[in-house]
C-alpha cells in the first residue's frame, strides 16, 4: 500500500511490487461470487444463514480447486483462475470440456488463486464481492 498521500496509476505495479489493481468497467456495478479452494458449504447451510447472499450475483470466479467446490454451493463458475496446480491435468480437462473460460497461470508467482479471482472479478466491474472458501481446506 502506496504512503499516505502518494498515488500510483493502476496500469503501473504499485511500489510494494504487487500487482495493479484493475481499473472497474465503467457503468457496470457487479456482484461477483469468488469460490477458493478452502471450507465451502452445501448450498442448502448457506441459504439459511445467509438469506440472500446469491441474489443478485452475476458473476462466479473460482480459483483453481475452488471450481470443485463452487457446485457444492449450487454455482456454476464462468471462470477458473488460477496455476491449475489443484485441480490436476483431469480437473483442467474437466473446466474446458464444460466450456467454463480458464485463464492458468505460471505456479511461480506472489498472488494466491484467490488473490487472482478477486483482481479478475474487478478487472469484469465487480463492486461487490462474495468471497466462499477463502478459509480451512487442506492448506
Amino acid at each position: 500500500m502506496p504512503a499516505k498521500g502518494v498515488q500510483w496509476s493502476a496500469s503501473v505495479p504499485p511500489p510494494d511490487g504487487g500487482v495493479p489493481i484493475p481499473e472497474p468497467v465503467p457503468g457496470r456495478a457487479r456482484h461477483a461470487i469468488l469460490v477458493g479452494d478452502g471450507d465451502v458449504p452445501a448450498r442448502a447451510r448457506l441459504d439459511v444463514a445467509w438469506p440472500g447472499w446469491a441474489a443478485d450475483a452475476d458473476l462466479v470466479i473460482a480459483a483453481d480447486g475452488g471450481a470443485r467446490k463452487a457446485y457444492r454451493a449450487g454455482l456454476v463458475p464462468e471462470l477458473v483462475v488460477g496455476d491449475g496446480d489443484s485441480l490436476g491435468d483431469s480437473g483442467l480437462a474437466e473446466i474446458r470440456a464444460a466450456g467454463i473460460s480458464l485463464e492458468l497461470v505460471a505456479t511461480a508467482k506472489d498472488e494466491s488463486d484467490l488473490e487472482l479471482a478477486v483482481l479478475a472479478a474487478v478487472a469484469r466491474g465487480a463492486t461487490r464481492l462474495t468471497i466462499l472458501g477463502a478459509l480451512g481446506g487442506p492448506r
